[in-house]
């Protein structure tokens, strides 16, 4: 996931792999608690609670300078512990990775807020070393991406690899509640339409 530590240190090849779906984030939460938190329905709710998210991730920054009280750990499995023992009440994954998680957990008795989804405009890029031959690799990686998008053949991809994973996911029935993300490098092609899957 890009940022701009990340940006500095690296080439980034500013193509959106995923095209911004780490950015859809639905919501973790314990099974048992199902209920009792179906009145989080706004950004002003989800404030009130105390999410769970690794200490290092980009992630962890966007959801707190967008006010949220985050629990930080390190490692995954302490994460969904939280969600056990109530130390932390959600926990955002990504669509491209929450149904996997929770096919890895599934004894810990999870469950996805069915009422709403985090947003927040954010891309998973090819990084390469600053060197001149990484120089040469970036250009050509960024021109080859490309060409695929403008021919249709990394949509096809896409939908061939992504498809059940945004069906399932079910956003259509969902409150999308979008967030800032205040470390979003400025060269990120936001919009650049061809690039995402929402469109800004």
């Amino acid at each position: 996931m890009t940022d701009g530590i990340r940006e500095r240190i690296f080439i980034p090849v500013r193509v959106p792999l995923y095209k911004g779906l780490f950015g859809i984030r639905t919501l973790l939460v314990n099974k048992n608690k199902l209920n009792d938190l179906k009145f989080l329905t706004s950004i002003e709710d989800l404030k009130k609670v105390t999410f769970t998210q690794g200490s290092e991730w980009p992630d962890t920054q966007i959801l707190k300078s967008n006010g949220f009280s985050i629990y930080e750990l390190q490692k995954k499995e302490d994460m969904i512990a939280s969600l056990q023992t109530g130390k932390a009440l959600l926990y955002p994954r990504s669509i491209a990775e929450i149904n996997y998680e929770m096919e890895e957990n599934a004894t810990a008795e999870l469950a996805i807020l069915p009422n709403i989804y985090l947003y927040y405009p954010t891309a998973i890029y090819f990084f390469v070393q600053r060197t001149k031959e990484g120089k040469h690799l970036a250009d050509r990686l960024e021109f080859g991406l490309n060409e695929a998008i403008n021919d249709g053949t990394f949509d096809q991809l896409f939908n061939k690899s992504m498809s059940k994973i945004i069906t399932k996911a079910e956003l259509d029935n969902k409150r999308m509640i979008k967030l800032n993300n205040l470390i979003l490098p400025e060269l990120t092609p936001i919009n650049e339409s061809k690039y995402w899957f929402i469109k800004e």
